[in-house]
């Protein structure tokens, strides 16, 4: 790290996921929405170079070469781009996968916006793989009360022709331990 930016070598969080994954409110990873994302992206991933530039008032562009061995593949295995805003209550991402070995492109917007105990989400991401193309949305909001958090959230995909929806109720006991319940139904 330094003034020219910072450079991560290793398991780390995607570029893609850091824009785009706003939506990724609940935590459950069995949910409807989550599990479409994870046919959509990883969310961490191993073998990437990334570089991460410095902030410029809230602007900030993430890359990663990512190169985990996939079978008769050698060298890159895919590339990652995010462009991201992050300041004060908004937070706006896109992102951008190319990934030649499975042949599969897909970009995605996502947002977040605070405002007192409250915030809303919202994504939009669009992947097509071998020719056939894939859109999801997401839209959904937090509630904040002392270290209680409800969260709602509403998805759309279209490579089933399915909605779900989910709600949840989470209690953060500290900043690394939590209770939560959550309820899905797609």
């Amino acid at each position: 790290s330094g003034g020219f930016g910072t450079v991560a070598i290793g398991r780390q969080w995607t570029p893609y996921y850091g824009a785009v994954g706003k939506t990724n409110i609940m935590n459950s990873t069995g949910t409807a929405h989550n599990e479409f994302r994870k046919n959509l992206n990883t969310y961490r991933t191993g073998n990437a170079v990334a570089y991460i530039s410095p902030n410029f008032n809230g602007f900030s562009v993430v890359g990663a070469a990512v190169m985990d061995g996939l079978a008769g593949e050698d060298g890159i295995d895919h590339l990652q781009i995010a462009l991201k805003y992050d300041n004060g209550p908004l937070s706006v991402g896109f992102g951008y996968i190319d990934n030649e070995a499975a042949d599969e492109d897909q970009w995605g917007l996502g947002a977040k916006y605070n405002f007192g105990n409250f915030a809303v989400v919202a994504s939009y991401e669009d992947e097509d793989v071998a020719g056939v193309d894939e859109q999801a949305f997401g839209i959904g909001g937090e509630v904040y009360f002392g270290n209680n958090t409800v969260k709602v959230l509403y998805s759309d995909f279209d490579e089933a022709n399915e909605d779900a929806w989910q709600i949840g109720l989470q209690h953060d006991f500290s900043k690394r331990t939590r209770a939560y319940v959550e309820y899905s139904e797609v």
